[in-house]
């Protein structure tokens, strides 16, 4: 028999790792975009790349506790290689 409770679980599980795996990656290049931007000032990157900096690691927290990040984790460890 089907466990859709579980099924459930599993799918938001996964779309919340993707989600927020997504955010990181945009935020990286957000991230790329204030550091190459010839037309801000240091003291406004600063503070730019200080907030984005704190939201990558939120997201990266949010994704790392999911089941799927847990697991993820683990494989990269086990491999040497991050695949996350």
């Amino acid at each position: 028999m089907i466990d859709f409770e579980k099924l459930l679980q599993d799918t938001v599980d996964q779309n919340q790792n993707a989600t927020w795996g997504g955010c990181v990656y945009a935020l990286k290049d957000l991230l790329m975009f204030v550091n190459n931007n010839k037309d801000l000032d240091t003291k406004s990157k600063v503070i730019i790349k200080r907030q984005i900096e704190d939201e990558i690691k939120h997201y990266e927290d949010l994704k790392n506790r999911t089941q799927t990040g847990k697991k993820l984790n683990e494989i990269s460890k086990e491999i040497g290689v991050d695949i996350t």
